[in-house]
């Protein structure tokens, strides 16, 4: 019975091991778990912040495009300035050839008028001249038949 008691005293702790055993494999597992669980985790926020850096890189490349399509336009607006600067002054001489043309008109239109209005003083003069040499003709004709 010796020996049977010492067993019993043997299995005793051991029964008290295994338990311990156990309670230290529940332990691991839970943190075998836990660690589990943080790497799903990570996983996520990896894919999370992977989906941010491709939808900041597609919202890089449409703002790049916009600045390219900005910049055509404003070397489009610059050509059309440039062209509209040199359409401004062209169109500024002509206005100011016409005005020159108009004033030279002017001026001719001036002169011509004085020479219309002295030669319809002339013709009103000769007009009365005729008139004149057709009375004194007309008087001379009659004076003559009597």
């Amino acid at each position: 019975m010796g020996k049977e008691a010492g067993n019993v005293a043997e299995l005793r702790p051991r029964e008290d091991l295994d338990k311990d055993m156990g309670k230290v494999n529940q332990e691991l597992g839970a943190i075998v778990e836990e660690q589990h669980q943080r790497r799903l985790a990570l996983l996520k926020a990896n894919e999370d912040v992977t989906r941010e850096i491709v939808d900041v890189e597609v919202e890089i490349r449409r703002l790049e495009s916009l600045i390219e399509q900005g910049s055509r336009q404003l070397a489009s607006l610059n050509d059309q300035r440039v062209e509209l600067e040199g359409n401004h002054r062209r169109l500024k001489r002509d206005v100011e050839d016409l005005t020159r043309d108009d004033s030279a008109l002017n001026d001719e239109n001036k002169t011509l008028s004085s020479e219309r209005s002295a030669l319809d003083e002339e013709v009103t003069r000769l007009k009365k001249l005729k008139a004149d040499y057709l009375s004194a003709l007309s008087k001379f004709k009659g004076g003559k038949t009597d």
